[in-house]
């Protein structure tokens, strides 16, 4: 699927929605991070990072929103510690994350009245396929990959997931416009 493509975002939706009968949750999922320098980012690489990690979960949402507000569902978007503190060499995947937070509180208020919830995790480092294979000590990346975990270490994608899923539950109904940190207490000082 195309992430980034408005009309694939809603066929997406209506696929599911055939398949199982409705639409109770959406998580937006979908990033891609490139590292580079800023002044050495092609105008592609920064309309990537914003159509992958910004557009993409837009679209989705909007595309989303009439089958989720049918049923009183959630949304949960997944930001990262990247959209609540800048993170060298990632300006574009900064700028798109801190932008999901702000659609993230933008759709909470604008559906306060209505029985939607939306929420964002905001992952710290994790040890995802993507990072296991940069993150050898002989990649030049390794410093800057290892700055994301905090002194605990790398958490798994499960750790993330938990919280999504909580999220996604009932034992959240008071939960909305929240953004929480899954950092592995990273942020905590």
């Amino acid at each position: 699927m195309d992430i980034a493509s408005p009309r694939a975002c809603r066929d997406a939706v209506e696929q599911c929605v055939n398949e199982f009968g409705g639409l109770d949750i959406l998580v937006n999922v979908a990033g891609k991070h490139q590292m580079r320098r800023t002044e050495s980012m092609s105008d592609a690489d920064w309309e990537q990072d914003v159509a992958v990690n910004l557009n993409g979960p837009f679209f989705l949402c909007r595309a989303a929103l009439p089958r989720l507000l049918e049923r009183g569902g959630n949304i949960v978007n997944v930001s990262s510690i990247a959209g609540v503190e800048g993170q060298a060499y990632s300006a574009g995947y900064c700028a798109a994350k801190h932008g999901l937070i702000g659609l993230t509180r933008a759709l909470a208020v604008e559906y306060t009245a209505d029985r939607l919830r939306v929420n964002a995790v905001c992952p710290g480092g994790m040890l995802t396929p993507q990072i296991e294979q940069f993150s050898a000590p002989d990649n030049p990346n390794y410093d800057l990959i290892m700055r994301t975990a905090s002194p605990r270490g790398m958490m798994q994608p499960l750790d993330v997931a938990n919280v999504i899923a909580f999220l996604a539950s009932d034992a959240a109904a008071a939960i909305h416009g929240a953004v929480y940190r899954v950092d592995n207490g990273k942020g905590a000082g």
